[in-house]
């Protein structure tokens, strides 16, 4: 429930970054992006980089957040993308 309040105010943020990068990038792209960014987050950590980890888990989550505003706004949702961020 908290997650579909605050969807709201997060399409709010994300959707004029989505429009304006979703002319160039796919969403599924930003997904693989961000998943690699996740991976090396999790290998900063690993490494006691936890500061280039925090960075890093924070654009793994802008990332996120953005695949998907992108891929509703273009009628997307649920595709590809979906089934590599649910496995």
């Amino acid at each position: 429930m908290l997650d579909r309040n605050l969807r709201v105010y997060k399409e709010q943020l994300l959707d004029p970054v989505a429009r304006q990068i979703g002319q160039d990038i796919h969403p599924t792209t930003i997904t693989v992006a961000g998943a690699f960014v996740g991976v090396a987050a999790g290998v900063a950590g690993w490494q006691q980089a936890y500061w280039l980890g925090l960075v890093l888990w924070l654009l793994n989550r802008v990332l996120d957040g953005l695949d998907g505003t992108g891929a509703r706004r273009d009628g997307g949702g649920q595709g590809f993308g979906g089934q590599l961020e649910t496995g």
